[in-house]
């Protein structure tokens, strides 16, 4: 697998099963490692350079992670997840 996007679009149907716990920092450090393990081989790496602009433009922030954003909006860790990917899918919709 090569594209970012089809990683997380894996981890949406169960994302107990790659990271474990409901938790951003897990999801951020799992999606972090998987980049990072080689960055050549990434056809789509922008995709989370320009979520982390669109996360900041929408909640007025560009101080902090688009981990650390979710979080703190997040009603609580249970939470964070799933706000994540409605907040992943919107960005995919005004993007496309």
């Amino acid at each position: 697998m090569s594209s970012i996007l089809d990683l997380i679009r894996l981890i949406e149907t169960k994302p107990a099963l790659y990271i474990g716990r409901s938790d951003i920092y897990c999801l951020q450090a799992y999606l972090d490692g998987w980049i990072f393990r080689d960055t050549t081989s990434v056809n789509d790496l922008s995709i989370m350079e320009d979520f982390q602009k669109w996360i900041e433009r929408k909640y007025s922030n560009n101080t902090h992670s688009w981990a650390s954003i979710i979080a703190f909006y997040s009603i609580d860790y249970k939470d964070q997840i799933p706000l994540f990917f409605d907040n992943f899918n919107d960005f995919l919709k005004e993007t496309s």
